[in-house]
């Protein structure tokens, strides 16, 4: 077993290499034997006191425990008890007990011990019996560090395993970590060192908590480690978690027929990312759809991708504004609100601007449904696309009709001066009946009155004479 090549599995750590707890460091022989172990590459973690081995083996997992000194205290079945079983109640690791005297098989207090060695002993003949003890244990069907075909078959798993692109993670019946791959570490291994086998779930878990692995609000600490040990408890789909850095993973939990835990751990953020811009733009657009519906004032939205360039939305304030139902306005140009006092050189420069994608504004007098005339001040702004052409028009109309009747009557428009306009570049020909005719009329029609006034003898009297007279 010593003189194995050192290979690395999914967890990092040196394959063939051993992990010993050394109780008893106060021992005479303690410096020999550690020597020889870590001359042999192993990893040796040393205690004082066996209170202190039942902590680290409850916290870590070792490949062998060796119980140095007395046991007066029964010290060595905490220490015994306290070692993981695999499923079919065998100790993970193998117990040497080193006596100053021969108990015999079994050790003289009644707790198993897989070697018991009388001192005075050689140090090489202990490496010899721990070599024998661990190669039985890596040649059993089912041990993590199988020899043989198993060993091979567990060299591809390993392999398979740091090959794939979500983190994997088993943890035992009793929720010690068992085996882990490399992007599992590179999602949760801030601190590598405790990722060890046999560090319990709820340990690290508490530990990746406490440096700011995950990215939890003031105050949520609790209620999220509790929410977490009840999930992995009780598997139940996937979920998702948000990692302190901005990364999401989602992770999917499997319990198996024996007990034993599956987790893989698949980072998500770019699909995430996506899906938030995504609910966020809903959300917005819900927001400014609700806030254009309550609107005043009137909004359209037209395309200039087709002829025409029509109405493709019209909020409700446009049907109390004109009269045109929102569904009869959809798919039509904005002419059939032109009228006879539409100020026409106003409107071409308004529709010059709009075809040049230059914002623009303009006060219009329109013709509602009925046929009545209102003012409006309208404005046009472009929304681009990503190469820059303008692929809508936000119109906004707002009401100045009041303000326009209220102020004085300006100078004669252009339906003063021509009897008709054809504006032929928006498709747009509206017959123009001349003001000056109206006017016209209406005098010949005051010149007509008054000639049948004196035709029946009756003479107009100037207002001061009526007053004076009466």
């Amino acid at each position: 077993m010593f003189g194995k090549t050192a290979r690395t599995d999914c967890i990092g750590r040196p394959r063939g290499a051993v992990k010993i707890l050394f109780v008893g460091a106060d021992t005479p022989d303690c410096d020999a034997i550690c020597g020889r172990l870590l001359r042999a590459g192993h990893t040796l973690s040393a205690a004082a006191a066996a209170p202190q081995a039942a902590r680290l083996v409850r916290e870590q997992a070792f490949d062998l425990v060796i119980f140095a000194g007395a046991d007066d205290d029964g010290s060595l079945g905490e220490v015994v008890g306290a070692l993981p079983c695999d499923p079919q109640g065998r100790r993970r690791a193998a117990v040497v007990v080193l006596r100053d005297a021969s108990p015999g098989p079994g050790g003289d207090d009644g707790v198993p011990a897989d070697i018991v060695l009388a001192r005075p002993f050689e140090i090489d003949d202990l490496a010899t019996c721990i070599e024998a003890e661990l190669a039985s244990r890596e040649a059993a069907p089912g041990h993590p560090h199988g020899g043989g075909e198993s060993g091979a078959v567990e060299a591809m798993l390993a392999e398979a395993l740091g090959a794939i692109d979500e983190g994997f993670v088993l943890w035992d019946a009793e929720d010690r970590l068992v085996m882990c791959n490399d992007m599992y570490r590179a999602l949760f291994g801030r601190d590598n060192d405790r990722w060890t086998p046999g560090a319990r779930f709820e340990d690290l878990l508490r530990l990746q908590l406490e440096s700011g692995v995950f990215r939890l609000g003031p105050g949520q600490r609790q209620d999220w480690f509790a929410r977490r040990i009840a999930r992995h408890c009780s598997p139940a789909g996937p979920f998702e978690e948000e990692l302190f850095d901005g990364r999401w993973v989602r992770i999917t939990e499997t319990r198996t027929p024996t007990g034993y835990t599956v987790g893989i751990y698949a980072e998500i953020s770019q699909a995430k990312r996506r899906e938030i811009a995504l609910r966020t733009f809903a959300d917005n657009s819900r927001r400014v759809a609700a806030a254009v519906d309550a609107a005043s004032n009137a909004v359209l939205i037209t395309d200039p991708g087709r002829p025409g360039n029509p109405t493709i939305f019209a909020n409700p304030a446009f049907a109390r504004m004109t009269g045109w139902p929102v569904e009869e306005a959809l798919g039509r140009d904005r002419s059939f609100l032109n009228g006879a006092t539409t100020e026409m050189a106003e409107l071409a420069r308004f529709e010059a601007d709009i075809r040049a994608g230059r914002p623009t504004s303009a006060e219009l007098e329109l013709v509602d449904r009925a046929g009545d005339g209102f003012w409006v001040d309208v404005s046009a702004s472009p929304i681009r696309g990503g190469d820059g052409r303008v692929v809508n028009w936000v119109i906004v109309k707002t009401d100045i009709d009041a303000r326009k009747r209220a102020a004085p009557a300006a100078g004669p428009g252009l339906a003063d001066l021509c009897d008709d306009q054809s504006i032929g570049p928006f498709g747009v020909s509206t017959i123009l009946p001349l003001r000056r005719k109206r006017q016209d009329r209406s005098r010949a029609s005051a010149i007509a009155s008054s000639s049948n006034t004196s035709s029946t003898g009756t003479k107009s009297v100037p207002s001061a004479n009526r007053d004076a007279s009466s």
